[in-house]
């Protein structure tokens, strides 16, 4: 006959960084930003936020975004969250690394290519400055699609945009 075990609800609690044995828990603000300018890009948010776990060298990064107000007549490039909290590691000889994540989203106003099925972040960084730079693009896929951006034109003036989401990646060390 097997053990049985009662579970106790556990006495730590997280404030907004705790260190665990070894593992790190906070919280990041993600921004809205495009890759080439902002132009006059004027977001208000009903919720931006997000949660990390940094076990070692990993980072488990969790977010959400609604917008409430999402305009700009200016803006142009990629879609990019900003504020990331973490490099991501470095790849050999590479100028950059990437990781993929799963998000769920709707956007009402969202102009994506036919037959996209889905969207999913990607962690970039960028080691070619003085500074390591970290941001966080998205890519569409479905049959026959795979790997578009989104950019200020498949996000247009006015949608209503909302992103949860998760990215997993190994961080950048010096």
């Amino acid at each position: 006959m097997g053990q049985e075990y009662e579970l106790q609800p556990s006495p730590i609690t997280r404030t907004a960084k705790s260190v665990v044995d070894n593992v790190v828990y906070g919280t990041w603000t993600p921004a809205m930003s495009f890759s080439v300018t902002n132009g006059d890009l004027n977001v208000v948010y009903t919720a931006n936020v997000g949660q990390y776990v940094r076990t070692q060298n990993i980072c488990h990064l969790f977010f959400r975004i609604l917008t409430g107000v999402y305009t700009h007549s200016s803006a142009s490039g990629a879609l990019r969250f900003i504020n990331i909290p973490f490099h991501g590691a470095r790849q050999a000889s590479l100028t950059s690394a990437t990781y993929c994540g799963v998000c769920d989203y709707r956007g009402d106003g969202l102009v994506l290519g036919a037959g996209t099925t889905d969207i999913y972040p990607k962690i970039t960084t960028d080691f070619t400055g003085s500074q390591p730079t970290t941001y966080m693009d998205f890519q569409s896929r479905g049959p026959g699609i795979l790997g578009i951006t989104l950019t200020s034109i498949s996000a247009p003036s006015g949608a209503i945009l909302v992103f949860n989401g998760s990215v997993t990646y190994p961080i950048y060390l010096t």
